[in-house]
């Protein structure tokens, strides 16, 4: 599934594009769990927002983020997802009715 359809899944708004394509999906909140039980090429759904979402990102091979329940990011994410080629996007849903909808 790419960005694209993602976002039109979940009505999300793409913060940042890279054309990516995902094999599989991952949500939850806790940085550990991420990086050890993401499918790599994965897309995850979190309602975590600072920088260091992008490391776990990076480490877990994750190819784009949904920030989930309005959260906006921290500017500090934005800059590191463009610099790891890794999309962003947000969307109003919660993560339980995201993944539904996924």
């Amino acid at each position: 599934m790419t960005e694209r359809e993602i976002a039109e899944r979940l009505q999300a708004r793409i913060l940042v594009s890279t054309g990516a394509q995902t094999d599989g999906f991952y949500a939850g909140d806790f940085i550990s769990r991420v990086i050890s039980k993401a499918p790599e090429n994965s897309c995850w759904l979190t309602i975590m927002s600072n920088v260091n979402v992008a490391g776990a990102a990076v480490m877990g091979d994750i190819r784009i983020i949904v920030l989930c329940e309005g959260v906006e990011p921290d500017p500090a994410l934005t800059e590191k997802c463009r610099q790891n080629d890794i999309a962003l996007l947000r969307t109003d849903l919660d993560t339980f009715t995201a993944c539904k909808k996924l």
